[in-house]
């Protein structure tokens, strides 16, 4: 009997130990709506404003959290970092920063220079399911 006790104090040892830790992102996963103000410009020109509005989804693939900017242009991967930043998994040139402020709140911003012009954006997103 004594054996049989031990041996479950063990094997829930064992099992207890692999628990998975909470993964924070998990709050983030949902839908969310975005609208984007955007600047534009080029040598010579005046600056071009316009805003922009699409959604954004927020999806767990094996460990890693995407944020997914779906516009009718097509879509934007960004990696979600476990402190709510996000990181484009492909830099071409363009800078941005932003991330989560709250589970249910977003903001990014960023842009592209060169010398003929350039663009920038501040993005703003709240989640809608």
């Amino acid at each position: 009997m004594k054996n049989i006790v031990l041996f479950a104090f063990i094997s829930f040892l064992l099992f207890a130990c692999n628990k998975p830790i909470y993964d924070y992102r998990s709050k983030y996963v949902g839908t969310y709506h975005v609208i984007q103000y955007n600047q534009s410009y080029s040598m010579g020109q005046v600056f071009s404003y316009d805003t922009s509005y699409y959604d954004l989804k927020v999806e767990r693939s094996d460990e890693k959290y995407y944020v997914n900017f779906i516009s009718d242009g097509g879509e934007t991967n960004y990696l979600l970092e476990k402190d709510g930043t996000l990181h484009n998994k492909s830099f071409s040139g363009s800078y941005f920063e932003g991330g989560f402020l709250s589970k249910s709140k977003f903001t990014l911003s960023g842009g592209y220079f060169s010398p003929g012009g350039g663009a920038s954006y501040t993005s703003t997103g709240i989640k809608i399911k």
